[in-house]
Parts: structure tokens; sequence; C-alpha cells
């Protein structure tokens, strides 16, 4: 109404207005608000209209991890993981990676660590220089002290060994390309491989991966 939405409460049978022309549902009553051309920043509010976070975030996401409420939230580049009550949980100095369903991969003075947030356990992983960013679930991957590519799952167990010059994933499927030298391969998140790493170059869409050796 007048470009404002509302929140009815199927529970309590009534209606709660809003000062935002739309919002989405985190968990439990609580919801996020959506960029407009007035404020192109995110706020968090109660059903009842109680704000919870300012509308000063670039990103608010909610996660569950080991089915426990989680929010992840952005603002100038400073990223916080909150639990349910919106409390910060990581320990200072400590950057987020990656999350996934169990665990959170987390970076502090160069060292990467295996975050259990319902436990609070920091678990280092080692050997680990870098990991790649903007990469898809389920799986990380990482370079070694050797400039050498392989791939962890969540646990912060080998997957793929650390033996390629590169490895690139992609939105679909399990495959991903790897590479040594200037060849380019096929393998999977089983270190099954499904193509040898002999081909020129490659290309890639949402269906297909495309391999060309000596022009076929």
């Amino acid at each position: 109404k007048d470009n404002k939405v509302s929140v009815f409460s199927k529970s309590e049978r009534k209606l709660y207005s809003t000062d935002y022309h739309y919002v989405n549902h985190l968990f439990n009553g609580i919801f996020k608000t959506l960029k407009d051309s007035k404020n192109p920043k995110i706020a968090v509010i109660k059903a009842g209209g109680e704000v919870i976070l300012p509308k000063e975030y670039d990103v608010v996401e909610a996660f569950k991890i080991k089915g426990e409420d989680y929010v992840f939230v952005s603002r100038d580049n400073d990223e916080r993981l909150l639990d349910k009550n919106f409390e910060s949980i990581l320990n200072e100095g400590f950057q987020i990676e990656k999350i996934f369903f169990n665990n959170v991969i987390v970076k502090k003075d160069e060292m990467y660590y295996k975050f259990s947030p319902k436990e609070k356990l920091y678990t280092p992983i080692k050997n680990i220089v870098s990991i790649k960013p903007f990469q898809f679930y389920p799986a990380i991957i990482g370079k070694n002290k050797e400039n050498l590519y392989g791939m962890l799952d969540e646990e912060g167990r080998e997957i793929v060994p650390f033996a390629y010059d590169d490895i690139v994933s992609f939105t679909a499927g399990d495959e991903v390309i790897v590479q040594k030298g200037d060849k380019f391969g096929v393998t999977n998140l089983k270190n099954e491989p499904l193509k040898e790493v002999i081909y020129d170059k490659y290309s890639a869409d949402s269906k297909k991966i495309t391999l060309t050796k000596d022009k076929e």
C-alpha cells in the first residue's frame, strides 16, 4: 500500500506495516529489506518493525550451518558471521573464505582454518597458502606451498590431489578442468579422471565442456 509492504502474521491474525517497499524473510519472523533507488543498502527488521540492523549493509544472507540459523553480513568490505541473536561468532582477526552446510572456512595471519560455529572450534588446514575465490560449492580449490593446485572438501580433506598447475570449476555438475603445463583435462570431485590431460584448450557453458586437441 502506497509503495510500502506490510507483513501479515497468520498466527496472530495481525498486519504489521513497514517503511520499506519490500522485504524478504530470513528466519523466525526476521526480514531483510531490499535495495531501492533512494537507499541502495539493506536493513534487517522484525515483523513488528523493530530494526535489528540499520539500512547500511551491502550484503545480508541467511544460512543454516549444522541446522542452526546464521547470517552473513557485509558493510564497506567488513564481513561478519552472526548467530540467530545477531551476535558476531568469529574471533577477532578471522576472515570468512567460504560457507558450507556444516562448517566455515576462515583465514587469519595467512593460515586457513575449518571453523565449526556450534562448537566454536578452529581446526588448522595445513600446507594451504591460498584458496581460489568465487568457486562453486561443494569444494575448495586451493594452492599448496609448492604452487600446485588441488581440492578440499568442507572438512578440509583432500579430494583431488595437489598435482596441477590450475583447476577451474563450473556451475553445472561435479566436473572440473585440470591443467598441467599448457595441457588440459577433466576430472570430478571423486578424483576420477574423465579426460586425460592432453588437450590444447577448452571452453564451457551450462550444458557442456568442449575440449580441443589438434583442432579437433
